[in-house]
């Protein structure tokens, strides 16, 4: 069974791959992700996505701006999108 039959057997209409701007076979990943027609999502859908579960967490300074805490996060990743 691979991840997307996983995925489709258990309702899921979408699968998200995060990936790490600074991994050493990011190329490769990127290559993947044509192959599968994952697409990435720009900056606005990632920022849409992440935002509440940011907003609420827990580990932050309290003072941190939101805005600011998920741009910091989506500056250290890339955001792929594979519809199922």
């Amino acid at each position: 069974m691979n991840l997307t039959d996983f995925g489709e057997q258990n309702g899921a209409k979408q699968v998200l791959f995060l990936l790490d701007r600074n991994h050493s076979q990011e190329k490769e990943y990127k290559r993947m992700f044509r192959v599968i027609d994952a697409v990435r999502l720009h900056k606005d859908e990632a920022s849409d996505l992440i935002r509440k579960d940011v907003s609420s967490s827990d580990d932050e300074d309290e003072e941190t701006d939101p805005a600011e805490r998920v741009k910091r996060v989506i500056s250290n990743v890339a955001f792929y999108k594979l519809e199922l």
